[in-house]
């Protein structure tokens, strides 16, 4: 007798031979490198959560239980590969400090799936010290071997805009 060992929180997308975002789908997805914790557990999980209209993808790119490791996405899909830009917010002026012109890519943070060029900082013209970001011009994002997951909240619904601030496309 054969038994299914599927969860329930994972969708039937998941459940095919290999997945592919290409195929999901318009409109919200998470997918995680595993179960997304509940709100007690205390485990990391690296987590995209977006929006795919066609094979445009619009998101957040995050680690669990780390407050500032959250990266608005904005590109083209192809396979499970993300192309495009992204914009991360930070809370210190100094952005210059992260501004890096050269088309080399390199890793975002401690995650080896994003890997980020042509960084440049986004300062408030109003000079407010928690308003600032760092617009990575040129990113891959990687999300082989990452598995969709259902919403906690499936009814939520959310807007997602790497570029909230009209000085911010200067």
């Amino acid at each position: 007798m054969l038994t299914s060992t599927v969860s329930y929180d994972v969708p039937a997308i998941a459940r095919t031979s290999k997945m592919s975002l290409e195929k999901f789908p318009n409109g919200q997805h998470l997918i995680c490198t595993s179960q997304p914790p509940t709100n007690d557990e205390a485990i990391s999980v690296t987590c995209f959560r977006f929006i795919k209209q066609g094979n445009r993808i619009k998101g957040y790119f995050y680690i669990t239980r780390m407050s500032d490791s959250s990266i608005c996405i904005d590109g083209n899909v192809k396979k499970n590969i993300v192309n495009g830009e992204a914009v991360y917010f930070i809370k210190y002026r100094n952005v210059a400090l992260a501004e890096r012109e050269s088309s080399k890519f390199e890793e975002w943070g401690f995650n080896p799936r994003l890997r980020t060029s042509r960084a440049r900082g986004i300062l408030d013209p109003s000079g407010a010290e928690n308003n600032n970001f760092i617009h990575y011009r040129k990113i891959i994002l990687d999300l082989n071997g990452m598995k969709p997951y259902k919403e906690r909240n499936p009814s939520t619904r959310y807007q997602v805009d790497c570029f909230p601030y009209s000085w911010m496309r200067r």
